[in-house]
């Protein structure tokens, strides 16, 4: 770093593990950045010793926001490792789910994890928009978190449509998944 730079250190406590960001800025344009997770989570470990096909059960229960996401990455490990391709439908399937569900991911971990942060009244009470930012995003009460979650239900109807159920699904199979 030059005289001329500055170092920002950004701690993000959340659920996916303890990740930091640091962004590097000199002569007020950024230099430079890289992030760093502080906490290992070790789910490969949970899969040490399982058959392939336990995958499609435990990695789903990795998380309760974007279980299918882990879903979708244990399957097409198994199709690569079988080489089986997905018919097409059967992959239009699995990509508009977990896009629905992704969508629901990032508009939760948004709204209810991120912007709750500035609902802080204590933090906030000489901002001009700290009262409206604690009626926006209290938690659980705030407009934004109350029609955030009613949005993303809609959303999980999608992956619960076409998987059966959400979270923690598991109707994905290699080569495609099974017919209920």
């Amino acid at each position: 770093m030059t005289a001329a730079s500055r170092l920002i250190k950004l701690p993000l406590n959340r659920v996916e593990g303890d990740l930091e960001i640091f962004i590097e800025i000199a002569d007020g344009v950024v230099s430079n950045a890289w992030s760093k997770g502080t906490m290992f989570r070790g789910f490969e470990r949970m899969m040490e010793g399982r058959a392939a096909m336990d995958g499609l059960v435990i990695t789903p229960r990795i998380c309760g926001i974007c279980s299918l996401t882990h879903l979708n990455a244990a399957a097409e490990a198994l199709d690569a490792i079988t080489g089986i391709r997905p018919p097409d439908n059967a992959q239009r399937l699995r990509n508009l789910a977990v896009m629905a569900e992704t969508v629901q991911s990032d508009m939760r971990h948004a709204v209810l994890m991120f912007l709750v942060d500035f609902a802080h009244r204590e933090s906030y009470k000489n901002h001009p928009l700290g009262e409206e930012a604690f009626q926006r995003y209290a938690p659980l009460s705030g407009s934004a978190a109350i029609e955030t979650i009613k949005e993303t239900k809609k959303l999980l109807g999608i992956v619960a449509l076409i998987g059966g159920q959400w979270p923690h699904t598991s109707f994905m199979v290699p080569g495609a998944f099974p017919v209920p």
